[in-house]
């Protein structure tokens, strides 16, 4: 990680050039979409969540919600999950349910669990634990589905979370093993 990001940092520049230039393009929405996919992770391992939060925007007030594909569901989450990193919880759960809705049109289970997952983040942060569990059990599912362990990893610690949230710290402790 820490030579890719290094790398990163070296060519940071580039990056937002591209970026202005992805706005600009003929296949500009595509191009967009992917690069704040990309390097989503940079932003969050460097703490600039504000310039990741800044491109991100701009790309998703760039496009078309007449082109809902997943590329544009991947921006979507990607500008929903800064902004819950951010304490935005609104505007999180914003993007994330326009990310959602694409995700189920377009039967990407994988990308579902992966949202619901952050929107549960946003419902805590809004106070609705009802949203939350209920997005966790779904993310579960969905994960238990899939077989993908990575994904049941999240899902039983965001219940573990909500457990240490409700008061309830043996379920908590539970769910956190199990993760």
């Amino acid at each position: 990680h820490a030579q890719w990001l290094d790398g990163l940092d070296r060519v940071r520049e580039n990056i937002l050039a591209a970026h202005a230039w992805s706005l600009r393009a003929p296949d500009a929405c595509e191009r967009s979409y992917r690069l704040v996919y990309a390097i989503r992770h940079y932003w969050f391992l460097r703490g600039l969540l504000e310039l990741g939060h800044r491109v991100t925007v701009d790309t998703i007030a760039n496009g078309s919600a007449a082109g809902a594909d997943i590329p544009r569901s991947r921006a979507l989450w990607v500008g929903g999950q800064l902004a819950a990193w951010m304490a935005r919880y609104g505007e999180a759960r914003a993007y994330l349910d326009d990310s959602l809705a694409i995700a189920r049109a377009k039967g990407d289970q994988r990308m579902v669990a992966g949202i619901l997952h952050i929107l549960a983040l946003a419902s805590i942060g809004e106070g609705d634990i009802v949203a939350a569990r209920s997005q966790c059990l779904e993310t579960l599912s969905i994960a238990q589905e899939l077989g993908d362990e990575r994904r049941l990893a999240m899902a039983h610690n965001g219940l573990g979370h909500l457990s240490r949230l409700e008061g309830d710290l043996d379920e908590a402790e539970r769910s956190y093993r199990v993760a």
